[in-house]
Order: structure tokens, then C-alpha cells, then sequence
């Protein structure tokens, strides 16, 4: 079928190169522009029926409850690195200012500064998960987080630490608002609120549980291990969010994974 947007605009002349190609050259110009007009009218009243199709079916049924609690409860450990990143490493600071003999107020930047960069960075992948998905976001995000926290752990100077937290900051935040976002894509509204409720338990959990662990490994090695936990920590999450959020719930991509 021809498509009605090029269809409207067509000159007098090129209705008749249209008609050589989808119907009968030979036709007098009146018939042929009839003809056009017909396809014109199938063509919107098909792309009018699909449109109904995919406003009247209910995209937040095509997950079942059991697959609803699963996603739900991994998006909360995604989100739940973002700041678990922040707090984890603040028991070992003064040990940080000492290994690099740096200032107090210098070490304290790499807290601020990754805070700063998640709050920018939200503002950046919000946009990309709207316009390519939730799935690709949080998958590149995870990755490249993996690289710069495994980055921090040999970090030369506290300039370099404090532009790879910066970098950290941007990326992981990447994870946050594309599983946030997942969260509202499968839960309708009368139920969106309690969802919430789950997926930000472990994200308000994570500044008291992951000085507590950062501490207690820090004592045992030195503060690297506190990157070294949160590289460790990363890689079963990332596996768990690819074997439970298989498709993309952003509902555009999942009405044409449907065929809507």
C-alpha cells in the first residue's frame, strides 16, 4: 500500500509514475487519480484500525503477576548501586587521604562530585531510555560502570579518583532512572504506588547497609577492596536483570514486539 503522507502532496504528473508502478499505466488520468484516492483511503483506514488496536489493548496485562514481582524486585537492586556506590567508601576516607597525602576537603570532593554527576546524568539517560529503551540504557550504563570502578581501584592520583567518581557518578545514574522507569511501564497507576514503595526500599536502604560492608572489608584489606565490592557486586545483578527483564517494557518497543 502506498503511504497516504507522499500520496497528499503528489503533482498531477506524478500520479501517473505512481500508476505505473502499483496499478494500470494505461487508465486515463481520471481513473488513475481515482484509483490513488482509493488507495489513499485503504491506507488510512488500515493505519486508523491499528492505531485503535494498540490504544484499546492493555499493555500492562501482558506480564503476569508473578513476572510483575520479579522485574519489580530487580529494578530495586539495580537501583540499589547507585547509592550504594556513594556511601560505601566513606569509612575509608581518612585512610584515602593518607594513601594519596591529599587533603581532607580534596578527598571529600569524590563524594560531591559523584553526587553532582548522578544528578546530571539523570537528566541525560532519562532522554535515552525514552527514545531507545529501557534495556539498552541500563545494559551500556552497567558496563561501563563495571570499567570505571575497576578504573578507581588503580587510580594514580586523587585528581585522576576524583574524575573517575565523576565519570562513575554520570553512568551509574543511568541505572536508577531506566529502572524507575521500567517500574512505571509494567504497573498501571492504581498500582504504581505501592510498587514504589518496593523499588525504593533498597535504594533508601543503601546508605546504611553499604558503609557497614565498606567498613568492615576496609579493615581486613585497605580501600580498594570497596571498589573491588562493588565490581563484585555489579556483575550478579547485571546477569540477574538480563534473565528476568528479557524484553523491553518501554511500551512502544513492546506494542511492535506484539505486532500492535
Amino acid at each position: 500500500k502506498l503511504h497516504k503522507r507522499t500520496l497528499r502532496h503528489l503533482h498531477p504528473e506524478q500520479w501517473r509514475h505512481v500508476t505505473m508502478t502499483h496499478g494500470d499505466a494505461n487508465l486515463p488520468l481520471a481513473e488513475q487519480e481515482a484509483w490513488v484516492c482509493k488507495e489513499t483511503r485503504q491506507s488510512d483506514d488500515s493505519e486508523d484500525e491499528k492505531n485503535s488496536k494498540a490504544q484499546n489493548y492493555d499493555m500492562y496485562n501482558i506480564y503476569s503477576r508473578s513476572g510483575k514481582r520479579a522485574i519489580l524486585l530487580t529494578c530495586g537492586l539495580i537501583a540499589f548501586i547507585c547509592p550504594c556506590t556513594d556511601t560505601v567508601y566513606l569509612p575509608v576516607l581518612p585512610e584515602l587521604a593518607a594513601y594519596y597525602d591529599a587533603s581532607d576537603a580534596l578527598v571529600a570532593v569524590t563524594v560531591s562530585a559523584y553526587l553532582g554527576a548522578v544528578g546530571v546524568g539523570q537528566l541525560f539517560f532519562g532522554t535515552l531510555a525514552d527514545r531507545y529503551g529501557r534495556l539498552v540504557v541500563i545494559y551500556a550504563g552497567l558496563i561501563i560502570y563495571e570499567g570505571l570502578t575497576v578504573a578507581c581501584i588503580f587510580a594514580p592520583t586523587i585528581q585522576v579518583l576524583i574524575a573517575l567518581r565523576t565519570l562513575d557518578g554520570f553512568v551509574v545514574s543511568s541505572s536508577l532512572v531506566a529502572a524507575q522507569s521500567i517500574i512505571t511501564d509494567i504497573f498501571p497507576a492504581e498500582e504504581l504506588g505501592s510498587a514504589m514503595g518496593v523499588f525504593f526500599f533498597p535504594v533508601l536502604v543503601a546508605p546504611i547497609v553499604a558503609p557497614m560492608l565498606g567498613g568492615a572489608i576496609a579493615q581486613q584489606f585497605h580501600w580498594q577492596s570497596t571498589f573491588m565490592l562493588l565490581a563484585a557486586l555489579t556483575v550478579p545483578i547485571a546477569l540477574l536483570s538480563m534473565a528476568v527483564i528479557r524484553h523491553e517494557t518501554h511500551h512502544w518497543f513492546a506494542a511492535r514486539r506484539l505486532g500492535l
